[in-house]
């Protein structure tokens, strides 16, 4: 990080690809953050905390000193590498199928109560 220039160049890069990947909305870095919530990794949610934090320091010339220049390149790192490897598609296609199993195995289990039923009441 060379300076608050640069930080918010790559926040603001950040907040675009958090938006491209995840489909969360706002205004701000943390709001998107705030918006994406589970569906982020608890270590990417740690990162985009240290990320705003930062940047709640980074403007004032005596406190940008003590922002850990190491770790904040740290958490940009891991939030920008969770983010590439989301696939939205794949994530949509992967909710669907888990909703489509969920109906069917209760379809099923409907299926059973009703011949056990019709068992016990001796008309099978």
């Amino acid at each position: 990080m060379t300076g608050p220039a640069t930080y918010h160049a790559r926040v603001q890069a950040l907040s675009e690809t958090l938006q491209a990947r995840l489909g969360v909305r706002g205004r701000t870095l943390e709001k998107r953050l705030r918006r994406a919530g589970r569906r982020l990794p608890p270590k990417a949610r740690r990162a985009g905390r240290e990320i705003v934090e930062a940047g709640r320091h980074i403007d004032h010339p005596k406190l940008a000193r003590f922002t850990d220049a190491a770790r904040l390149e740290e958490a940009f790192a891991t939030l920008e590498g969770h983010l590439k490897k989301v696939n939205r598609k794949e994530e949509r296609l992967n909710a669907f199928l888990g909703t489509a199993g969920a109906l069917v195995f209760n379809l099923l289990l409907l299926g059973a109560g009703v011949l056990l039923f019709l068992w016990w009441s001796g008309l099978l």
